[in-house]
């Protein structure tokens, strides 16, 4: 009995029957939505990432009594990296599986996400979609807040000359009350005999309403004077 033969044996034996066209057309649909899925997701994560990025103040760990290296290191958006990885895995396990996918090689397949990822990512994050992600996982998901860099716990400082809050009303062209975000009221000056750094009392700025961070010095009865003041999200 030749090769042939035994091979009809067997699927005679087994019953075995050709699957529809449509099963293996459907598994490599599923397989291609799954790629461009983790691709998009994974751009979603790169504009998130530069957003982390962008929006660090990489200028203030002296005020924090670090060095400049242990302050990126603590600042780094690891969660959003390690998300980046894992969804250019599943897209590269996915395409690698598509009927044509085997054809390509390895390295192809990883760079040709990674860079579809990084371009759409930057566009993404010039849209504004990077802000909005960290913002709704800030608000939505339980203990974000604590594995990723906090720019509350950094401009929480008011004894290490770091204070943020919004602007609740405008006394006069040197003076103003700012409420923290845990709820305190400063009563924020501009000092004369304090150098100004950047924007002390920048129009734009000070306006009621307005989200801001502040660098100076702390005084008493909840009076801080300013040196410096920036927009709490850079634009």
């Amino acid at each position: 009995m030749d090769i042939s033969q035994k091979t009809l044996k067997t699927i005679e034996e087994k019953k075995i029957t050709p699957e529809p066209r449509w099963h293996f057309l459907l598994k490599d649909y599923s397989l291609w939505f799954f790629f461009v899925f983790s691709v998009i997701l994974g751009a979603m994560a790169v504009s998130a990432v530069l957003f982390m990025l962008t929006d660090s103040d990489w200028d203030v760990y002296e005020y924090l009594d670090r060095t400049l290296f242990e302050h990126v290191f603590v600042s780094m958006p690891y969660l959003w990296i390690s998300i980046l990885l894992f969804l250019l895995f599943i897209a590269y396990y996915n395409f690698e599986h598509t009927r044509r996918g085997y054809k390509y090689e390895i390295y192809k397949i990883i760079w040709g996400s990674v860079l579809i990822s990084i371009v759409l990512g930057i566009l993404l994050f010039f849209g504004g979609l990077g802000e909005t992600i960290h913002g709704i996982f800030s608000r939505q998901v339980p203990f974000y807040n604590n594995i990723v860099y906090d720019k509350n716990d950094v401009w929480d400082n008011p004894q290490k000359g770091l204070l943020s809050g919004e602007i609740m009303s405008i006394e006069n062209e040197n003076e103003f009350l700012l409420r923290d975000f845990r709820g305190n009221v400063w009563q924020i000056r501009k000092e004369e005999s304090l150098q100004c750094l950047d924007r002390c009392f920048d129009e734009s700025l000070v306006q009621t309403g307005m989200q801001i961070k502040l660098i100076g010095q702390i005084g008493t009865d909840s009076v801080f004077f300013v040196k410096a003041i920036r927009p709490w999200y850079k634009r």
